[in-house]
């Protein structure tokens, strides 16, 4: 009995302390409070350095990886940068620098390439080969490029009715062949008088080569010509009078190939060392020109020409037309008469 009246009168003077000594639940709240206001501190700390190292958006309050990704339907975690994260700077003015500049490591969508010029497609610029490819590393020179008149480096012994006679360095002598690496000279003024050299001891390698550059930069600058001409004649768009092309008679037809009858049954008829029809690969457009004051239907053709040194070469060729009649065909580019 006397243990229940102690737990009894225990139980009431503890809610009397707690009911009377507010103190003690006002010092709990009180330490809560202080809590907070410590995280709250921390957190503006915390906002402001965000905000003074653009981290966070000043207006919204959101990290700037976070906003990027909101607009990308996406979340931080979905990969990427993270929420609150730095974005990489914008590029500074006139320097390049920032995402995407060399070194970056900050990837880039690719550069749209430059519309390609309609005539640079039309006429490409033609790729060569190397000259020791050619000549087989100069161990086999193509016969088309004999007879040629060279000049020796060395004095060489021609083996000829009488006997020998030597042929001192610097004189001139033809070069005939070329057999298993080994060049075959002939004496100037002498058809029986010939010797078999090493290429080294004559001056055909420097020449060929010099020859071989001056080709390539000929070509290169004939298909400049090539794309000026069409380009010009594409911006006249036959351009010309009713009169004026009356002048040239009437415009002569193609056919579903683009194939010209006209320019066809000349090439067939004429006797060209340059200009075959089996050498013809495709036909172009029929134009109206003025050309040295004369008005033609113009009609071109892409052919094989034989080069005398390096053989076949794509090239363009071009009738002049007028009365139903081809009057004469020239080379696109260099307005060469074709031979």
């Amino acid at each position: 009995m006397k243990a229940l009246l102690f737990l009894v009168f225990g139980a009431l003077a503890f809610w009397g302390g707690w009911t009377y000594y507010p103190s003690l639940k006002e010092a709990a709240e009180k330490a809560k409070a202080e809590h907070a206001a410590q995280l709250a501190r921390i957190a503006g700390k915390e906002r402001s350095k965000l905000l003074m190292e653009g981290k966070i958006d000043p207006v919204t309050g959101r990290g700037r990886a976070a906003e990027m990704f909101a607009s990308l339907g996406k979340k931080p975690e979905d990969g990427g940068v993270q929420a609150g994260g730095p974005m990489p700077p914008p590029p500074l003015p006139g320097t390049g620098a920032g995402p995407g500049a060399a070194g970056s490591g900050v990837a880039t969508a690719p550069a749209v390439p430059a519309a390609k010029d309609e005539m640079e497609g039309r006429y490409p610029m033609p790729q060569f080969k190397g000259i020791e490819e050619i000549t087989k590393e100069w161990t086999s020179v193509p016969s088309r490029a004999f007879p040629r008149k060279v000049k020796t480096k060395v004095p060489v012994m021609f083996d000829v009715a009488a006997g020998k006679v030597e042929l001192p360095a610097g004189s001139d002598a033809r070069a005939v062949a070329m057999t298993q690496g080994m060049l075959i000279l002939m004496k100037e003024g002498d058809d029986t008088a010939r010797t078999m050299v090493p290429l080294a001891n004559t001056d055909l390698k420097e020449t060929l080569t010099s020859l071989y550059e001056k080709f390539k930069e000929y070509k290169r600058n004939t298909v400049i010509k090539q794309r000026e001409h069409a380009r010009t004649v594409k911006a006249n768009a036959n351009g010309a009078t009713e009169d004026q092309m009356k002048l040239a008679g009437p415009k002569p037809k193609q056919d579903g190939g683009g194939v010209v009858g006209l320019m066809l049954d000349s090439v067939r008829a004429s006797k060209f060392t340059e200009l075959k029809e089996s050498a013809i690969t495709s036909w172009g457009e029929v134009n109206f020109e003025m050309i040295d004051g004369k008005p033609y239907w113009t009609g071109t053709v892409q052919c094989m020409v034989e080069n005398a040194i390096f053989g076949p070469q794509p090239t363009e060729v071009m009738a002049l037309i007028r009365n139903d009649k081809v009057e004469k065909w020239i080379y696109s580019g260099s307005r060469e008469d074709v031979q």
